[in-house]
């Protein structure tokens, strides 16, 4: 009889420890995937603040180099103006001379004669 009851105590013990030890293993599983979850949620977003980070820098980019174009062309416009401007001028009736006439020397052959025009 003690025995039987001896017994009957150690398959309950046995049992309510086997039930404890699932039990915790469901729980670390339960931590074990809701960190993995974060894991991957957390690298799936900064993925997602590169992704616009670099879209808002080929923005940026695109922008800087819009307005230097047109800075440039503006810059080419004003070249162009000012080129016919001169131009322009050249043309006029008024032509001023800036330097007078220089003489002009010519060589012949030997070095001793030197003509003056």
């Amino acid at each position: 009889m003690q025995a039987c009851i001896r017994r009957w105590l150690a398959r309950t013990r046995y049992q309510k420890e086997k039930w404890q030890v699932a039990a915790s293993v469901v729980t670390l599983q339960k931590f074990v995937r809701g960190w993995l979850t974060r894991k991957r949620i957390a690298k799936l977003q900064q993925q997602e603040r590169e992704a616009q980070l670099l879209k808002k820098q080929e923005k940026i980019r695109q922008r800087i180099k819009k307005e230097k174009d047109v800075k440039m062309e503006d810059g080419k416009k004003e070249k162009k103006n000012w080129l016919r401007t001169k131009l322009g001028r050249k043309k006029s009736s008024q032509v001023i001379k800036c330097f007078p006439k220089q003489p002009i020397i010519k060589k012949k052959k030997k070095k001793q004669d030197l003509i003056i025009e």
